[in-house]
Order: C-alpha cells, then structure tokens, then sequence
C-alpha cells in the first residue's frame, strides 16, 4: 500500500471503530469513550512523528496495554461491570504475547532502527539481552496462567497448555542471536505468531470451561 493508501485505510478502521464504540456507550456508559481514548491516546503516542514512542523504548510497553489491559479487561467490564485481579492475570500473558511478536521482529530491523535514531528495546539491550528478555517475558505470562489456575479462576489442564507455550517459547528464543542465520531467525517470528495464538485459544478455552 501506499502512504495515502494506507492512511485512508486508518481512517477507514478508525470510523468503523468510532461507531461501534458509541454503540457500545449507549448500552453501557460512558466509561467505553474512556476506553476508546486511550487506545486512541497509545496509537497516536506510538507512531506521531512528534512523539514516537515505539522508538524511545517504551514502545513494547505500550502495545502490551494496547493489545492485552485494555482489550481483555475492558471486555471483562462490558460483561460483568468489574475488572478485578483475575481479568489482569488473564490480560497479562494476552499482551505479552503480542508484545513478543513486536520484539522479535525488531532484531532484524535493529541496525536499520538504530540509524535512524529508532531506540527500540533490541536497540538499547543489544540481540543477547533481548532474548533473555524474551524468554524472562514467557515466564512471566507462563506465572500469571498458574496464578489463575491456583486462584481457581482456570482449570488445571491450562497450565499444561501453558508449560507447552513456555517451551516453545524457549525454544524460539534461541533463534534470536548475532550469529544466527536470517530463516533460523524467521522461523523463531512465525513460531512467536503461532504461540501467540495457541495461547489465546488455550485462555479462551480455559474461562469458556471456567465459566
């Protein structure tokens, strides 16, 4: 696509959601306007030319609210008017998921990112203290799956699933090094997408069950 192309499509998705977002505000308040502006105030405070803090390090952050907090507790208030500990728990290993694909997609862009004054995490941790955040990012979500299951809040099998998700995100994080080959690498991106799904099929599975 195009530049032009490409913000016509924005506002294309932006107006769609607008509306979908006042519908919702209608039924329940208006604490979904509050929800939809700060989306809208994390996606302009990622990409604005002005700001851009997808490159100040901050970035990752911002996406892991944007695609996990927000999301999941936001449709955990619309369903039950409560967002309590169990819907963080549940949103936390949602977007560190998302988060995981953004950072290792930024190992191979980390020398261009760097030129251009991009400081992403791989660019201020370097390759090998990205990979250890990579792995210590799975552990984390890996945690908040056995605190919900302990919590009762999920059956026990999830945390099976979730030892699954944790080796395989062990095992994508050796492909993320100085001396490893572009597909060696590529094929750790496409196994981050797929624990990225698994994952949100296994928590979704759980609280259907749960439920």
């Amino acid at each position: 696509m195009t530049a032009a192309e490409m913000n016509r499509w924005a506002w294309v998705l932006f107006g769609i959601a607008a509306v979908l977002g006042l519908w919702l505000a209608a039924l329940k308040g208006p604490w979904v306007i509050a929800l939809g502006i700060a989306g809208i105030a994390i996606a302009v405070l990622y990409s604005a030319p002005s700001v851009q803090l997808s490159g100040k390090g901050v970035g990752e952050a911002l996406l892991m609210i944007a695609f996990g907090v927000l999301p999941v507790c936001g449709a955990a208030w619309l369903q039950s008017a409560v967002i309590d500990l169990q819907s963080v728990l549940i949103a936390l290993p949602a977007g560190i998921w998302v988060t995981l694909i953004l950072l290792i997609n930024e190992v191979p862009d980390r020398k261009a990112d760097a030129a251009n004054g991009k400081r992403t995490l791989v660019v201020r941790m370097g390759v090998d203290g990205a990979r250890h955040l990579y792995r210590a990012l799975h552990v984390v979500g890996f945690a908040a799956i056995v605190a919900l299951v302990l919590m009762g809040a999920l059956p026990w099998w999830v945390a099976l699933g979730g030892v699954a998700v944790l080796a395989g995100g062990f095992k994508a994080a050796s492909g993320i090094g100085e001396d490893v080959s572009r597909p060696a690498l590529t094929r750790s991106i496409e196994m981050t997408i797929g624990l990225h799904a698994v994952g949100s099929i296994l928590l979704f599975l759980g609280a259907l069950f749960a439920g």
